[in-house]
């Protein structure tokens, strides 16, 4: 009971610092709302773009189904906490791309609010947060994110709110902001097992910050990293225990074939070109003017943080980097390029304390005129993104845009007893619409039939072989789909 009580006194204090920060801010409220707005127009425009593959695994596999198929881990597709919350989410507004996309999109919301609020508890300027806010809004793989019902999202969230008391308990130790560090923790490891390279990242960032504030390592070892440690540990544990009991233990969870250590011949020799890979993937659609401009202010915030000594900035950045590096090294295993999203974030708060540094040498009249052109830049880059639907051609997350189409054109034709076939990577989405359109029945009992067989094929998977093509006709083709028809 007194555990609880101080964890609800830390909520409550944090509640009120919030409310005292906001009307503190006087008219400089504006900026992150606008920046809220940004995030709130570009992902509510890409929100009902047609279910990707993982996301359509996802809801058919755990979400609808029965109770205890919300935790069970039969592969690593199944992002325990974001499931969770769409279960809660479909519960109350029914299934849809949108409900089932919504704690996604919340999350990628709650980001942008996030950064604004880290980057001036850090920077302590009237201009902090701007930057990071706007850029956050816009970022175009934070967008594809916070539109796509995994877990990804709700990392990047959580690793802002790890970051945020983590701050505040390296000035001001406490066991409820402990416990709120672990509970956040936890719950990042609950959504996606990777969230240990962040916690891992935040965790070398507070003893770093505890060590600039002379506080002794004997200190630090046992009011943080101990009890930290443990506690993480526990709740992660209890958080996972009805995954563990559905899932019959927790081999699919430690040693599935997505994470299976690798040689460290065959590790060392794809980092460096996973990382470029990476980085490629997560800038892209990225003007390389901005992703220019980012880097140089990267680079004077780095400057700027060592000549003031702001460690809270200065250390952020390779924390992270080292608390990565800490876990691949037990891992060996090489990370997908959307592992690292959580730091797109933190890339742009050094950014911004680089930009903040630029502002201090102008007019105040200036500085109002470089935000609010910050903030149109973000709407014109947002419209853009919109117009052209830049979010929906990515293939990430096995897309297949053109899954409703198919559907809705199979619809007054697919009969009982006809057959389906579809190319993999395209499958899920496809039979999400034929559940979605009410017609998912016609889909049972296909190996013993003997109507027509249909398939759809995506064509990025590779064209039909000869002889196969012979015995299909073609009856729709666009974009990335064709749509076959056969005779047994």
């Amino acid at each position: 009971m007194r555990g609880a009580q101080s964890l609800k006194d830390t909520f409550n204090n944090l509640l009120s610092a919030l409310v005292q920060y906001h009307l503190d801010l006087g008219a400089g409220i504006v900026w992150p709302f606008l920046a809220l707005a940004l995030g709130l127009l570009v992902r509510g425009y890409f929100l009902s773009q047609p279910m990707r593959g993982d996301e359509a695994y996802t809801f058919l596999h755990y979400v609808n189904q029965g109770f205890l198929s919300l935790f069970d881990y039969s592969a690593p597709n199944n992002h325990v906490l974001n499931t969770l919350l769409i279960k809660l989410s479909t519960s109350f507004w029914g299934a849809s791309p949108a409900s089932i996309r919504l704690p996604a999109f919340l999350a990628g919301l709650a980001a942008i609010v996030l950064a604004f609020y880290l980057a001036r508890c850090l920077g302590k300027d009237s201009n902090s947060g701007i930057l990071i806010a706007v850029a956050s809004a816009v970022f175009p793989y934070l967008i594809l994110y916070s539109t796509n019902a995994r877990g990804y999202s709700l990392i990047v969230a959580l690793t802002l709110l790890m970051a945020w008391v983590g701050y505040r308990f390296s000035n001001d130790p406490s066991k409820s902001g402990l416990l709120l560090l672990a509970l956040f923790s936890a719950l990042g490891m609950l959504a996606i097992p990777v969230m240990i390279l962040p916690v891992a990242g935040i965790f070398f960032w507070i003893v770093g910050l505890l060590l600039t504030k002379k506080t002794p390592p004997k200190t630090i070892l046992s009011r943080f990293v101990i009890p930290f440690g443990v506690l993480s540990a526990a709740l992660t544990l209890v958080f996972y225990a009805p995954v563990i009991a559905v899932s019959n233990g927790v081999a699919s969870i430690i040693s599935n074939k997505f994470i299976e250590p690798q040689s460290w011949e065959v590790f060392l020799a794809q980092l460096l070109p996973q990382l470029q890979k990476s980085f490629i993937e997560l800038s892209r659609d990225v003007p390389p003017a901005v992703l220019l401009a980012v880097l140089a202010l990267v680079v004077l915030g780095l400057a700027v943080s060592v000549r003031r000594r702001n460690w809270d900035v200065l250390l952020i950045l390779p924390c992270l980097v080292l608390g990565a590096f800490f876990v691949l090294l037990v891992q060996h295993t090489s990370p997908y390029a959307r592992t690292w999203i959580y730091v797109i974030p933190f890339i742009l708060l050094v950014a911004d304390a680089g930009l903040v540094f630029l502002l201090e040498h102008v007019p105040g009249r200036f500085q109002v005129w470089v935000n609010a052109f910050l903030v149109f830049a973000g709407l014109f880059f947002a419209l853009n993104l919109m117009s052209e639907n830049i979010i929906v051609t990515y293939a990430d997350t096995s897309a297949f845009p053109e899954a409703p189409i198919v559907v809705e054109y199979l619809k007054p034709i697919f009969k009982p007893g006809d057959t389906l076939r579809v190319s993999p990577t395209a499958d899920w989405s496809v039979y999400f619409y034929f559940w979605y359109d009410g017609i998912s029945s016609l889909l049972t009992g296909q190996s013993n039939s003997t109507g027509r067989i249909f398939f759809i094929s995506k064509k990025s998977r590779g064209p039909l072989e000869d002889a196969a093509a012979q015995r299909y006709t073609l009856l729709l083709d666009m974009g990335n789909m064709a749509l076959y028809q056969g005779k047994r």
